[in-house]
C-alpha cells in the first residue's frame, strides 16, 4: 500500500497526479497542439541569484495559508514538514496548479522559507 501519496480517479483508474499530466502532454505532443499559456516557462518578478522566499509566500501564500482559508494548513503547521514535502505539494500536490505558475528558483526558495530548513 503506498501512504503519503494522494491518488486521482480518472476513468475509474487510480493513477498518480503526475502520471495524468503526463499522459495530457503526451496527447498534446502526438497531436501536435499548442501548449496552454499557464503551460509556459515563467519568468519570475524575483528572478537572480537568489529568490526571497518570504516574499513569494507573502504574495502567493499567505493569502490563504494565515489563517483566512480553514483547510489551508497555517504557517505554524507547514514548518513541521520538510522543504521536499512542501515541493512535493507543489510539484504534484494540492497546490499544483498554484506551483505551476512559479519557476523552480521560487518553489524551493518558498519551501525553504516555510519550513525553515533547507533542502538536503
Amino acid at each position: 500500500m503506498l501512504q503519503g501519496r494522494r491518488l486521482v480517479y480518472v476513468f475509474g483508474k487510480k493513477l498518480w497526479r503526475s502520471s495524468v499530466a503526463a499522459v495530457v502532454y503526451a496527447g498534446m505532443f502526438l497531436l501536435d497542439a499548442e501548449f496552454p499559456a499557464w503551460a509556459d516557462p515563467v519568468q519570475s518578478p524575483h528572478a537572480g541569484p537568489s529568490v526571497d522566499g518570504s516574499k513569494v509566500y507573502d504574495e502567493k501564500c499567505a493569502t490563504c495559508h494565515n489563517g483566512r482559508v480553514a483547510r489551508a494548513p497555517q504557517l505554524q503547521a507547514l514548518k513541521a514538514k520538510s522543504p521536499e514535502e512542501v515541493l512535493d505539494a507543489l510539484l504534484t500536490g494540492p497546490m499544483v496548479f498554484l506551483g505551476m505558475g512559479m519557476p523552480d528558483a521560487e518553489r524551493r526558495a518558498v519551501a525553504e522559507f516555510i519550513t525553515g530548513k533547507q533542502f538536503g
